[in-house]
């Protein structure tokens, strides 16, 4: 597939066959142009622990017993999507809230910057609180993603860019703290998938 000038191949298991974003878009599907497309791309959890060996493989949450931390998103040209919304966002929320939820979360050491007056629905996770003079020269990293609750834990939508492509993907409360090191192991994945594509 060809996201605004850079293709990819990638292996066809890990996109299904039909996905729920099929079924969103059914109803203006004759509206779409395909050139500005998306993919829904899944990695297996395993091929992320072999670049990643702490990398945690399954858990148990409340309703099973056992939950494969696969990678999981979409893929859009970058000319489609704002990365930098979520980011500014956080670091402006305290000019959109008065007294915001700000406290650090004790598993990671990142804090959660909460969307609403109240600690409620969805959060940013940063690495510093935003500061009330949003002036102030953020760190280039300092914005991991925007998560919310799942069943007994959390996970957060996180971006990987990659020359024209997004990948905006679901990393859950038990590998955040390896974001750093998920993200290299995407980019070095999605420049593999760059590479196989044949000669035109």
């Amino acid at each position: 597939m060809t996201f605004d000038e850079t293709t990819i191949c990638y292996p066809k298991s890990y996109s299904p066959n039909t996905s729920f974003m099929d079924s969103i878009l059914a109803p203006i599907k004759g509206e779409l142009n395909d050139s500005a497309g998306q993919q829904l791309v899944y990695i297996p959890a395993l091929r992320i622990k072999n670049k990643v060996p702490e990398y945690s493989l399954s858990h148990a949450n409340d309703y099973n017993p056992k939950v494969m931390h696969d990678v999981n998103g979409i893929i859009y040209p970058l000319s489609t999507i704002d990365i930098n919304g979520l980011i500014d966002n956080a670091w402006n929320i305290h000019q959109e809230i008065e007294n915001p939820v700000i406290y650090k979360d004790p598993k990671t050491d990142f804090f959660k910057v909460f969307t609403f007056k109240k600690e409620m629905g969805p959060w940013h996770l940063v690495k510093s609180a935003p500061v009330k003079n949003s002036n102030k020269k953020k760190a280039k990293d300092w914005y991991i993603g925007f998560c919310g609750k799942l069943a007994g834990s959390y996970n957060c939508k996180v971006n990987v860019v990659y020359k024209d492509i997004v990948y905006n993907y679901s990393l859950n409360e038990h590998n955040v703290s390896l974001h750093k090191q998920v993200e290299a192991a995407l980019l070095e994945e999605i420049k593999s998938w760059e590479n196989a594509c044949p000669e035109s």
